[in-house]
């Protein structure tokens, strides 16, 4: 798969910032993998990065982290993602601390399955102020708008799930 941006293991302190107003996001679009692509190991963590008004659309997926510490995706949008394979808005795997807030995962389709915010192995991990729209199994997959899974101290406050609807026949 070709990423958008791609973030090695132990880097430390990146920042993904557009400067443009809230209204118009930078975007990273077009790509058949993730747009943002943050892959640490145990012995080699992401640490402290922050993403900021990025738009991660059309590709096959939005914002992937993994072995993520501190991390911060604030006022990012990971709308009309597409792929035959399991799609994610935002996918947090095996991290701690991390915030999620003011962020989007909308219309993402599949003929697998949808996820719009996932978290699997997270501790104490925060999504907040988000929401998950009408993302879409196209076929015979499942659709979720928020989905954690073996996470402990983790907090969803003041967020938005609407219709997610499946395949029908």
């Amino acid at each position: 798969a070709l990423h958008g941006i791609v973030i090695m293991p132990g880097v430390k302190g990146v920042k993904i910032i557009s400067s443009r107003n809230q209204y118009y996001k930078g975007t990273i679009q077009n790509f058949t993998g993730y747009g943002i692509y943050a892959e640490g190991t145990n012995e080699y963590p992401i640490e402290k990065l922050f993403i900021d008004n990025i738009s991660s659309n059309h590709n096959y997926s939005g914002i992937y982290i993994k072995y993520g510490f501190n991390s911060i995706i604030s006022n990012c949008e990971t709308d009309s993602n597409c792929n035959w394979n399991n799609v994610y808005g935002i996918y947090i795997k095996n991290g701690s601390q991390a915030l999620i807030t003011k962020c989007s995962a909308n219309a993402n389709k599949s003929t697998n399955n949808v996820y719009g915010i996932f978290l699997e192995n997270v501790i104490n991990t925060t999504v907040e102020h988000s929401t998950a729209h009408i993302n879409q199994s196209l076929e015979l997959g499942s659709t979720y708008g928020f989905y954690i899974t073996a996470s402990n101290g983790s907090t969803s406050s003041s967020n938005k799930i609407n219709s997610s609807p499946a395949y029908e026949n």
